[in-house]
């Protein structure tokens, strides 16, 4: 039996190394409740989903999903054999399990007397029924972690002593005797009080005889040993040379801290150090692994316990459907579900396809809700909603399109793209109507059977990818659990609110089979293994301990210990798992305000500890010696530690010529390094969480498309936002509707002539954004395009009342294009933001002053950037591209070259 997968290639190689053979077979590697199905057969535990599916069924018309799952963790916890207070709770358990004919663990237990051999391999903590159980059997071995070989099972924490002293207090116990009581409490090895609850409760519950063999240098890390295995403490002073310790900050970003590490292993590793020899651990390592997978070039790594399935196309896809049930059919959510490699694969579309349906839902102003009835399910808002930028409403403005041909107007659907929009409305009505109908109570069987229809009929897994192998495995696990659970509940009906809760996926390693590589891992019980470097990363006060959260239900159980009971415990096993160095590193600075971190709780206690019991040669504290500001190096510009690598060069222009959408030549320009990101790298950044005002505002996007339509309509009806907030927002859009509405008149434009696709009028095209260096250039390939196509020059700024005149729109189009054709593949530093000053005033940009959180996110991880140095390599060829540009913003004052 051991604790945690991680543990079993360890203890493998392990036991090869010490056998006589150098192999090793016949032996199971499990978990505690594994080994009970295996020693008793078929026992009636209940798994998880039974049991909330039991108490749903019993509490399900009263209470909530989550509140179901809070008190579903308390009931396994029941059924693991940990005892509960007389409590409704208690019963209820009681009755529900007498009802399935199910039983607890400790119950099951009592029939089993197995004759094979068992052995507990370094188990921190079983709930005590079944730690009795198994100390109970004749053919037992128990091989667990000691922090000290002296008696210390009457060592109390801090807190256990308050408590202790605060009882005897309240039963009128004399201030001699409880000061008494408090000496004898406080005579004891602090850090073995504080951070050793959970073995002392193996402890006291096992007799066993311990056996240490002791070899190590004269080390700050092995004198800390020694004091907790002998309660012996060193008057040795350490030279200051001595790193056994080591405490690093490492500021405000993670990709600093991860390159910090890496350069730190590297260099044990030129110190004559294995990689396999060393060890990292996180208090939550899937927040590093993208970190670390960039960072470690040449470093060979192993990550463990992180969620695969969840990189996973395949598995994204499915918590979309799910989500769509309670949802508010978005347009950009839905969009961003038929992009979906899953998705489109099974649908067999392409990309220019899908971009056309994505003109057709912008054409018919799709915003959300399916119809008026359904805004108002899935809003907050009170009092009537009408059915403004609904799909109901889009999809006949696009059917109007199809069938009643204008020819004043341009048409949205041509006679050539019906059969693909059929297929888009097919496939749109057959999601509308089964994941609404998933609105309603089903059986556990008819979930599994509809669920898996769906994700049949809409999505393909790719099984030449790791991740989707693993997340299409942990789908067919859950609608299997579905289907077995069905079997004892064949009529009782649940909601999908409750369904969709248990679909989740597991933890697994990833990475090649490496024996010589780095291993990365979350810190949980029993994932702690030797090493003879071993860092713990993260380790600030906000990250561990980790916040300690519980249910309503948790006081009411007995001998369950908190989860910072554990974190505690695995910090004082990493002193001993550590044989030669042990390194601590943490973000000392505030990535959101830049104000101090401190360390963890746990850090500050250790170095108080040691810089009252420690000292290095001339009197110096360990605190002052040990802590230290990590020190990356700095890259050259040919080393790659940037997400940006400096180029030093301008891309040669392709010699081939081609043809070119207009979207991604717009795609490109609106954010060029977002391009790079999605297109050359693959790195899509998630969205901002939904404003919680959303109903109170009215977006950028559709006050856009009302501004667009107001020019050829005049002031437009739609659903603003409610209350004052929708009044405000209508007389700010009613003043620019009637300012833009006079700049047309002065420029004799009449509003009929307006192409609301193109914007193109008599004479130019109309710009709807700012009127700036940086507006023009988010819009700049289409402003240029439609005066091409219409053979004019002059662009009509709405926002100014200003008209911009180029001279060769043709010749500025190729210029851009050539740009585009060099830098698409390699990344192109401009931005809106920094267009003023790279292009007109030709000065580096303040980096400090950056809105665009892409463009904040990009930088962060770039520190090799050396924009001043970019601007010197491409200053010509953007002076070149853009002139046509800069020319319209003629520079005056200090900028202005004379």
């Amino acid at each position: 039996m051991i604790p945690h997968s991680s543990l079993k290639e360890w203890l493998q190689l392990e036991l090869c190394r010490t056998c006589e053979k150098k192999a090793v077979v016949g032996l199971e590697f499990v978990s505690w409740p594994e080994a009970l199905q295996i020693l008793g057969g078929r026992l009636p535990v209940p798994s998880r989903l039974g049991l909330s599916a039991a108490l749903w069924s019993a509490e399900g018309s009263r209470k909530s999903p989550n509140f179901i799952s809070q008190l579903t963790d308390v009931f396994a916890q029941f059924v693991e054999g940990f005892s509960f207070v007389e409590t409704e709770e208690a019963h209820v358990f009681q009755e529900i399990l007498h009802s399935h004919n199910w039983k607890t663990y400790s119950e099951a237990i009592q029939t089993i007397s197995s004759p094979r051999q068992v052995i507990l391999f370094a188990i921190d903590f079983l709930p005590p029924l079944i730690h009795q159980f198994f100390l109970s059997l004749s053919s037992l071995q128990v091989y667990r972690f000691s922090p000290c070989a002296m008696y210390w099972e009457d060592f109390r924490s801090a807190g256990e002593r308050k408590h202790i002293l605060r009882k005897w207090e309240q039963k009128g116990v004399t201030d001699n005797r409880l000061q008494s009581l408090d000496e004898l409490l406080r005579d004891s090895q602090r850090l073995l009080a504080n951070w050793g609850m959970i073995g002392r409760k193996m402890l006291v519950e096992c007799e066993a005889e311990t056996d240490y063999e002791w070899t190590g240098e004269d080390t700050l890390l092995n004198a800390l040993k020694m004091d907790l295995l002998f309660l012996e403490k060193p008057t040795v002073q350490f030279l200051p040379t001595d790193r056994s310790i080591q405490c690093i900050k490492t500021g405000a970003s993670r990709f600093q801290e991860i390159q910090w590490l890496n350069e730190e292993i590297l260099r044990l590793v030129s110190d004559g150090l294995q990689f396999s020899e060393i060890r990292v651990y996180a208090p939550d390592i899937s927040v590093y692994a993208p970190i670390i997978e960039f960072t470690f070039d040449s470093v060979p790594f192993r990550i463990a316990s992180v969620d695969l399935a969840r990189q996973s196309g395949f598995y994204q896809a499915i918590l979309q459907l799910f989500r769509c049930v309670a949802g508010r059919w978005e347009a950009r959510y839905i969009l961003e579900l038929f992009q979906r490699p899953a998705f489109h694969r099974k649908m067999k579309w392409q990309s220019d396809e899908i971009a056309r349906m994505s003109e057709w839902i912008e054409i018919g102003r799709v915003r959300w809700g399916i119809d008026a009835a359904h805004k108002k399910e899935t809003t907050a808002v009170e009092g009537s909603i009408r059915d403004a930028g609904s799909w109901e409403q889009g999809w006949n403005s696009m059917l109007n399109s199809l069938v009643y041909l204008q020819p004043e107007k341009e048409s949205v659907i041509g006679w050539g793209e019906v059969d693909l929009f059929e297929k888009f409305y097919e496939l749109f009505d057959d999601l509308q109507k089964t994941l609404l109908a998933w609105r309603e109570e089903k059986t556990l069987s008819l979930w599994a059977a509809e669920i898996e229809a769906l994700i049949e009929r809409t999505l393909d897994c790719d099984e030449k990818l790791e991740a989707d192998l693993v997340a299409k495995s942990s789908f067919c696990k859950f609608i299997d659990g579905l289907r077995k659970t069905a079997g004892s509940f064949p009529k009782e009906k649940f909601p999908f609110s409750w369904v969709e809760t248990h679909f989740f996926s597991t933890s697994s390693e990833e990475g090649r089979s490496l024996l010589n590589a780095v291993r990365f891992t979350s810190l949980a019980p029993g994932a702690l293994l030797p090493a003879k470097a071993l860092f713990l990363i993260g380790m600030d006060e906000e990250s561990f301990p980790r916040l300690h959260t519980s249910s309503p239900f948790q006081n009411k159980l007995k001998d369950v210990p908190r989860s910072t009971d554990f974190d505690r415990y695995m910090f004082l096993q990493a002193i001993f798992y550590a044989k030669d160095r042990l390194i601590f590193s943490y973000g000392d600075s505030s990535k959101e305000d830049g104000k101090t971190m401190s360390p963890s709780l746990l850090l500050q206690e250790l170095f108080c500890y040691l810089d009252n019991t420690f000292s290095f040669e001339g009197g110096k504290k360990p605190s002052e010696v040990l802590n230290a500001k990590g020190k990356i190096r700095e890259p050259t510009f040919t080393e790659g530690h940037s997400l940006l690598e400096n180029t030093r060069q301008v891309p040669e222009l392709p010699a081939n010529s081609e043809t070119l959408p207009i979207q991604e030549l717009a795609k490109f320009f609106r954010h060029p390094l977002q391009y790079y990101l999605k297109q050359v790298l693959g790195i899509e950044l998630s969205e901002e969480p939904e404003s919680a005002w959303k109903d109170f505002e009215l977006s950028p996007l559709d006050r856009h498309f009302l501004l667009r339509d107001s020019l050829t309509q005049g002031a437009v009806d739609f659903e603003m936002p409610i209350g004052m907030f929708g009044d405000l927002a209508k007389k700010n859009l009613d003043q620019d509707v009637d300012q833009f509405q006079e700049y047309l008149q002065s420029w004799g434009i009449d509003p009929a002539s307006i192409s609301l696709q193109t914007l193109s009028v008599s004479g130019g095209v109309l710009h709807l954004g700012a009127d700036d260096i940086g507006g023009l250039l988010r819009k700049w390939p289409e402003l240029l395009s439609a005066l091409v196509a219409t053979d004019t020059t002059k662009i009509f700024c709405l926002r100014s009342g200003k008209v911009r005149d180029i001279a060769d729109p043709a010749s500025a189009l190729q210029r851009a294009v050539d740009l585009f054709l060099r830098c698409r593949k390699s990344p192109c530093f401009l931005h809106a933001e920094w267009a003023d000053a790279l292009l007109r005033k030709k000065v580096a940009p303040e980096m400090d002053q950056i809105k665009d959180r892409v463009l904040r996110w990009i930088i962060q991880r770039s520190p090799a950037l050396d924009v001043a140095h970019e601007q010197k390599i491409w200053q010509e060829t953007l002076a070149e591209t853009f002139s046509a540009l800069t020319a319209l913003f003629p520079v005056r004052g200090q900028h202005a070259e004379v």
